[in-house]
């Protein structure tokens, strides 16, 4: 395993012997170019994607599209405002829209998960303050014990 304190991902596979919580969960869009066939559109379903032309994520195993590989979400954008491409994404990664694209939301694609990952044997008391601190953020929730994995408990 990889040395490291924290970090955030958008999986929750993989965490296994790592403490995690997710912090936010929100829904997809979809970004098209301004004048695509869906730009006009309330929302979309995924089989309204069929036939198009979709990323593949440079790293990202096993993903389902068939287009350019991208690595970052402004190369995605740039690809999707020439019109090489669309992309779903968390609707937080796209705030504000950038001119000349819009979002618009996917109703039966799966949530996005903002997680927190920590390694729970790091007791150092920056890892832990930030660890509390984060979780405490989370809407409605007690602190959580940092070095409990996978639970939320008070604080003593």
């Amino acid at each position: 395993m990889s040395r490291f304190s924290w970090f955030f991902s958008r999986f929750r596979d993989d965490l296994d012997g790592l403490s995690h919580e997710t912090l936010h969960t929100e829904d997809r869009v979809v970004i098209v170019p301004s004048g695509h066939r869906l730009s006009e559109r309330a929302s979309v379903r995924t089989s309204d994607l069929d036939g198009e032309t979709l990323p593949r994520w440079k790293g990202v195993p096993g993903g389902d599209g068939t287009g350019p590989e991208v690595v970052d979400v402004i190369q995605l954008l740039h690809m999707v405002k020439v019109g090489r491409m669309v992309g779903v994404l968390p609707r937080s990664l796209v705030a504000p829209v950038p001119p000349g694209l819009v979002c618009v939301p996917v109703t039966n694609a799966p949530p996005s998960h903002l997680v927190l990952a920590w390694n729970a044997q790091d007791r150092r008391p920056l890892v832990t303050s930030f660890v509390i601190a984060a979780l405490g953020h989370l809407e409605g929730s007690p602190e959580t014990d940092p070095t409990s994995p996978n639970t939320r408990s008070p604080s003593p």
